[in-house]
């Protein structure tokens, strides 16, 4: 029973499983290594070629205030043992309680770092199917992603620029929950914590469609049995530019993650829509 409860713990943040999802997550992973790979090889050429004309700018500062929702699916386990859930991203407002997102960047010519820190708080309560005898909970699930890395801007043109990139994201999941057997009158509550850090590298390519409206694309690769087995991050997102220092932005963002360790185990993919408002100085 305990360990069925330590599974339960995670039932309420990470869930379903497509019997094709591994080889799909895998397949996408690599199409962004591939594409990192190639367009590195086009690009470079262009840091000497380019060098001459560019225009060595003073410091830039832009910072994104956003919202953003989540749909989580996929398989986790605790005590080695696994459930397989799901939750639509479309249905996130009935879960989520209080969150939080914040993306900053600091560039001097072509080189920049940047910061992107979200945090989500959900929690639902039911009662545990496949029991002989009725089981109340009410979860709690607290998630903390933060990233950081240095970029550099291989090219920039007119009509676009590319910057490959390095560096670190930070994964905590924290959920607590209360459990309830009326029928023996048994009542506790319960918590676990799983974290770690994966090295990514990527590539972020920004053309422009019109003077003020521009397509960002960004992928990125990482974990490589460091923190995760592996985990890849797609975003495709429209910018546009309404006044000098002030811009908005809606995209899409999906990540796909495989992490294990001890009887602890995620292999998930999250997903969702976010938009925001970024402010340059």
């Amino acid at each position: 029973m305990v360990q069925c409860l330590k599974t339960a713990l995670y039932l309420y943040v990470i869930k379903n499983l497509n019997s094709e999802r591994g080889n799909n997550m895998k397949r996408a992973g690599c199409l962004i290594s591939i594409f990192f790979v190639v367009s590195v090889l086009m690009t470079s050429s262009l840091i000497y070629a380019q060098e001459k004309q560019s225009d060595k700018s003073g410091w830039e500062v832009s910072i994104m205030s956003y919202m953003s929702t989540i749909g989580i699916n996929g398989i986790v386990g605790a005590e080695h043992k696994t459930v397989h859930k799901s939750i639509p991203w479309s249905k996130f407002k009935h879960y989520i309680k209080s969150g939080y997102a914040l993306a900053l960047e600091v560039r001097k010519d072509r080189h920049g770092v940047f910061f992107d820190g979200t945090y989500l708080k959900l929690a639902d309560d039911g009662m545990l199917r496949n029991e002989p005898v009725p089981v109340y909970v009410d979860a709690t699930a607290k998630i903390y992603n933060v990233e950081a890395a240095y970029s550099y801007r291989v090219a920039k043109t007119k009509g676009y620029t590319f910057d490959i990139f390095a560096g670190a994201r930070y994964w905590q999941f924290r959920a607590d929950l209360d459990v309830a057997i009326p029928v023996v009158g048994y009542q506790n509550s319960y918590s676990d914590t799983e974290k770690w850090v994966d090295p990514i590298i990527g590539f972020v390519f920004r053309p422009a469609l019109t003077q003020k409206l521009f397509l960002i694309l960004r992928g990125d690769i990482g974990g490589f049995g460091v923190g995760s087995h592996f985990t890849w991050k797609g975003v495709g997102a429209l910018h546009y530019q309404f006044f000098q220092n002030i811009g908005g932005q809606i995209g899409y963002n999906y990540t796909s993650l495989d992490y294990s360790k001890g009887g602890f185990k995620a292999d998930v993919d999250m997903q969702g829509v976010y938009t925001g408002l970024v402010f340059r100085f």
